[in-house]
């Protein structure tokens, strides 16, 4: 089970990775963002391509003209397949009128193709790349080498092309579309392009590759990349269930998301906001944060958040390794049921050794039911009161916080003395 709707990462991060040319790419480089790999192998290979891309400056060097692009694939997958058919529409064609139309698009098919050729040819050292993904680049300039362009080069500077040229251009169109060669080429050329699309943005932002671990999880200096000066922080925990406090507005839920989208992106094969992070596998993911009532399904706040615990205890006791994050768990009910049920619930979860659970909380009495419990980690978000005024410092400590300013700003802010009785 992936349950990650609350990171929102299509609607927040998909133009931050976008920098492809061309929609049907955007699409593929959607896909890859929605979809977790299935094993640690599949993962190692997408870094390594990743790397590799990185490492070629083919995020510098790839470019061509959106619209040689979109015109080209017209004429190749969706062009009128009845000018496909017999020679006599050629024969037609030069012994007739010349069709000055089909001709352009042959150029600048071989214009598009050339081009593409010379940048792939000149920054892919295929050999670098896993074996796996050796074959998808091999066809993509086996396609594209199949029109032999450098043939018509000559004919093509001149703006023409002969009756032969256009035989053997056309019998090879026919062919690939027929026998599906095109469209496998521009899935994988698509999702080639998704893939230095990623990487640019990986380069530019200097994100790391998380490495997989047995036991343990560790995240250096982490940070939500969408913020224009995030504050950068640790977390280290070998425990079951970890806890975090922290006033209002001490960044609780942008911490929370910061190692949800690290968890995540990581089991997308990308390369993550910190210095380095060291975190295990995990078969399901599961992130809430942003609570709402269901109210297509009918449930109440209180209820949509026993579903979500329900679906994420089902999985862990069938056997997978789960990571989960509850925001403020249990708080759509009054404060006794979410003082015992929270109690009872951090118990519980301590059993399942292989899993992580994230659960951060405003209620303090907790902590005199399962302090120094094993398997339990406490955290808190540091904020102090200065002047009788809140100093947030959104920097991650070990322990409990009872810090409460909900009173405080209350008064700062006039309420107390707008709502005196006159």
């Amino acid at each position: 089970m992936t349950k990650t709707d609350d990171l929102y990462v299509v609607d927040d991060f998909l133009n931050m990775f976008n920098t492809t040319l061309n929609h049907d790419a955007k699409s593929e480089l959607k896909t890859i963002l929605s979809i977790p790999l299935e094993s640690i192998q599949s993962i190692v290979t997408r870094q390594n391509i990743l790397k590799t891309i990185i490492a070629s400056e083919l995020t510098h060097a790839f470019t061509y003209y959106k619209t040689d692009y979109t015109e080209v694939f017209y004429f190749l997958n969706i062009f009128d397949s009845k000018n496909f058919k017999t020679v006599d529409y050629l024969t037609y064609i030069f012994q007739g009128k010349v069709n000055s139309s089909l001709i352009g698009n042959y150029i600048q098919l071989s214009y598009f193709f050339f081009e593409i050729d010379k940048i792939l040819r000149s920054h892919l050292e295929i050999k670098k790349y896993p074996e796996l993904y050796q074959t998808d680049l091999h066809f993509i300039l086996n396609y594209i080498s199949s029109f032999q362009l450098k043939k018509y080069k000559k004919q093509t500077d001149r703006g023409n092309l002969n009756y032969s040229a256009v035989q053997d251009l056309h019998r090879t169109v026919i062919e690939k579309r027929k026998n599906g060669d095109t469209a496998k080429f521009y899935a994988l050329f698509n999702r080639l392009e998704a893939l230095i699309s990623i990487a640019t943005t990986i380069r530019k932002n200097k994100f790391v590759f998380p490495e997989f671990v047995k036991e343990g999880f560790t995240i250096h200096q982490m940070y939500h990349p969408l913020l224009a000066n995030p504050i950068k922080n640790d977390f280290q925990t070998y425990s079951t269930v970890n806890l975090l406090t922290g006033a209002n507005m001490s960044g609780k839920s942008t911490f929370l998301k910061t190692v949800g989208l690290i968890v995540y992106f990581a089991h997308l094969g990308l390369a993550v906001p910190a210095v380095s992070a060291n975190i295990p596998y995990y078969d399901s993911i599961s992130i809430h944060i942003n609570h709402s009532d269901d109210i297509k399904n009918g449930l109440s706040h209180f209820m949509q958040e026993i579903v979500n615990m329900k679906r994420v205890l089902e999985e862990v006791r069938s056997g997978k390794r789960c990571f989960a994050i509850f925001d403020e768990l249990y708080k759509g009910t009054n404060h006794d049921d979410a003082l015992a049920i929270s109690a009872l619930t951090v118990d519980g979860l301590r059993q399942f050794s292989n899993s992580n659970f994230i659960i951060s909380t405003h209620i303090y009495e907790l902590r005199n039911q399962i302090e120094n419990t094993e398997s339990l980690s406490a955290y808190h978000l540091d904020c102090k009161v200065e002047a009788n005024y809140p100093q947030f410092t959104y920097q991650l400590k070990e322990g409990w916080t009872n810090l409460k300013i909900g009173e405080l700003l209350f008064e700062k802010e006039g309420l107390k003395e707008l709502l005196k009785r006159s």
